[in-house]
Order: C-alpha cells, then structure tokens, then sequence
C-alpha cells in the first residue's frame, strides 16, 4: 500500500509474477482490503445514473448494510452488490450502469507484474490488459520451467500418456504448466502451455498431425477417381502444390473422423483406437474432404473473378472487405484449419458475397452502413488473434467467434440464404468477451 494522493502509485497494488499471470482473473480481485471495501461500495452507488443513484441514499448507510450482509469473496463484488440491492430494494441494477470511471483511482487496485528475477514488467489497473500485454512472456516462463519436458521430431505415440498437468515450483510459488502435442508439420512435439484453452487447441493439432502421419493417407486415391472437371476445380487451390492439397484434405480427414470420437486422445491405447478409426472409415471420409474443397474453391474462384478487374473508386472500401474476408476463407491448409463442418458452408459464404456484389452499385450507401455494423467486431476478433504468441493456436472460442462472424455477414447481406446458427453483432460480442 502506497499513501501517495495524486499519485499512479496511490492505493494498494498487486504484485503476480509473470509465470502465475495465466491463471489469475480480474474476478479473484474485485474485494479490495478490508480498509477500502467501504469507501469503495461508497463510491460505486454514487457512480449510479441519478435515477438509480436516488433510489440508495444515503449511500454510506446502504454500503454498510451491504457488508454487513455480506461475506467477502464468495462471488465478485458487483454481482454480491447488485443481488443485495435487488433482495433489499427490488430495484434491479443493469451491469453497464456502473460508472467505474467515477470511482477514486486510489479504490482501484493495481496490478504489477514481476520477471522471475523480480524485474516490474509491467503495471496497470486493467488486468485484461496485462493478461494480454504479457501473454507471450507468460508463455515462455512457464515453459522454462518445465523446459525437460518439450520435445521435438515425434513421429510415433511413444509414451503411456500426455499429462494433462505439471507443477513446479519457482522464487517459492507453483508455476502450473499444460503440456501438449504440438504440429511440426512432418513431425510433431511436446510443448507446455500457460492455461488450458491454449494447451486443448495445440492437443487436438498435435493428435491430428500425428495420426496423419502413422496413418498412410488416401487423398491421391480419392483424386485419380475424379472426372476432369472436378480435378480442375481442386486446381484452383491456393497451396503451393497439388501434394500439399492432398495433405491439407487428408489432415481435415483426421480432424473429421477425431470429432466423430467425441474426444481427443491423451494415452496410447484412446490413440490406436483413432488410428484403427481411420483405416476403417479414412478413405471415405477423405473422398468427403475432397468433394467439400472442389465447391469450395471453385466458389471463391467465381468470387474472386468478380473481385478483380477495375471498379468505381467509391466502392473499393466495400472490395477491399471482400477481398480480406476471401482470404481468411481460402489461404495455403485453409481445410486442415476449419475443418470439414465448416468448409461445407463455405459456398453459401461465398454466395452471400456473390449477392452483396449483385446490391453493391444500387445502393453503396446502404452497404457501408452495413459494413460499418461489423466492422468494430471483426477488428476485436483479429487484434484477439494478432495479440496471440507466435505458434499458439487459437482456441476452440475463439474459434467459434471466427464462425460466427462468417454468418453475421450472411445474415447482414444475403439473409435470404439463411444462418446455422442464430447470429448477432451483439452475441458475437459476448462469445469474444467469454473467449
């Protein structure tokens, strides 16, 4: 605790060493001291809109019957606090009413975050901000200190198990770690993750490349059987070469045939149970792969041709969408990276362009009204990818949020094809906040 008025350092502040900074959340911190929680629940009625504000005055009263009531630190403070006042008053406090802006920064605790060595790295009062900042240096703390345990150029499952977790412990505190598989590409390794939606992402890649890998591939059979119409369509791919295609479709393949197993293995024998999987149905499943592909690309290709050639300087914002939102859909192992379920949509996404580009010159206005409706979602969405450490997948929320902004998009332009899903700017909002 620092008395300084005026200064950033007033207050009391929080050190988290770097290694312990995946597995805090800004809910474990939202009972201050006991000194300031008064003070605190003080000023947070008085941030109210005056038409709530009134309705709990006077506040300090109000504040010490909340505590009272109270015990700290069974729930975050504002759920404690907006149940209290709704069993107490009836009235029903919406979260976004809360001003914390209003409230004295010295109520707010701060967060430090410290290197192993004791170095400050960083300090602010958000602590999503840190998480984020620092991200990558979590990461690789956490993985010095289980560095005897990565490995790399597997091409075998050569142990009983993955452990799901490791615990070492640091400068006196418990560094957690979560290994995984990771993709190598021709091999795969064993790397530890600072939380666990980080390490169930590089697990399931891992697991896939794996068995793509002990399991000879069948994608050159399912080619030679197409006519040459559709072997043209699959030429319209964007890999560097047809055999990195037919590894694209056969590691989609695997990922199909891993989501029909409900789960992704951990020991050996869960594994040769997905390999035997694969020699039963793998052919099959990849002849799927591959029919899915063709109308894929050969969608994106009647897209793309629209896409080029000379356009009205006045719709080149609307283009430029386009052509970026192409290529986060077709792009060198785009099948391995979305999986079966999701390229089956992929010619209705490319349809919904084919009919906004149909709207486009009648009505340009309309259009970037519309654009400028998922334009600030989708940035929150790629700044979360960008904010990724190099080699971290992203994980299955994040995953979905990239999906759901697909059928934003068709329901925004083309609701006549319809969604798979009930789709919103503001459910896309809540899936990236919980992501």
């Amino acid at each position: 605790y620092t008395f300084e008025p005026g200064s950033t350092d007033d207050g009391v502040t929080v050190d988290i060493p770097v290694d312990a900074l995946s597995v805090v959340s800004p809910d474990d911190f939202t009972w201050p001291v006991p000194g300031l929680r008064f003070d605190l629940v003080v000023a947070l009625l008085r941030s109210l809109p005056k038409r709530l504000r009134v309705r709990f005055v006077p506040a300090p009263t109000y504040a010490g019957d909340f505590l009272a009531a109270t015990t700290a630190g069974t729930e975050p403070l504002l759920d404690a606090l907006e149940r209290y006042l709704r069993g107490s008053t009836g009235e029903v406090v919406p979260r976004d009413a809360w001003d914390l802006d209003k409230v004295p920064a010295h109520l707010r605790l701060s967060f430090r975050i410290r290197a192993t060595d004791g170095a400050v790295l960083g300090k602010d009062k958000d602590l999503d901000e840190l998480r984020r900042s620092f991200a990558g240096a979590a990461i690789q703390s956490v993985a010095s200190a289980h560095a005897d345990v990565e490995r790399t150029g597997i091409t075998s499952w050569d142990v009983d198990e993955v452990p799901r977790e490791l615990t070492q412990v640091r400068a006196g505190h418990r560094v957690m770690g979560y290994p995984a598989l990771v993709d190598e590409g021709a091999t795969v390794g064993v790397r530890v993750f600072a939380t666990v939606e980080a390490q169930a992402s590089a697990m399931r890649a891992g697991v896939r490349r794996l068995a793509s890998l002990v399991v000879p591939s069948p994608a050159d059979k399912a080619l030679a059987e197409l006519d040459n119409r559709a072997r043209l369509s699959l030429g319209l791919h964007p890999h560097a070469s047809t055999a990195e295609l037919l590894a694209d479709c056969w590691t989609c393949a695997v990922d199909s045939v891993i989501d029909d197993i409900g789960e992704v293995p951990w020991e050996a024998l869960a594994f040769d149970k997905l390999v035997a999987r694969l020699e039963e149905v793998g052919t099959e499943r990849t002849r799927e792969v591959v029919e899915a592909a063709r109308q894929a690309l050969a969608a994106s290709h009647d897209v793309g041709r629209r896409l080029s050639g000379r356009a009205e300087l006045a719709q080149l914002p609307a283009l430029t969408d386009m052509v970026d939102q192409r290529a986060r859909l077709v792009y060198p192992g785009f099948l391995a990276d979305a999986g079966l379920a999701a390229v089956r949509h992929y010619p209705r996404y490319f349809a919904a362009m084919s009919a906004r580009l149909d709207k486009l010159g009648a009505d340009l206005r309309r259009d970037a009204v519309v654009m400028g409706t998922i334009t600030g979602v989708q940035q929150s969405y790629l700044h979360r990818l960008s904010a990724l450490s190099p080699g971290e997948p992203p994980s299955q929320a994040l995953r979905r949020v990239r999906w759901m902004l697909e059928e934003l998009r068709v329901s925004l332009w083309a609701q006549q094809l319809g969604t798979a899903q009930p789709v919103s700017v503001q459910r896309v909002q809540r899936a990236l906040e919980e992501a």
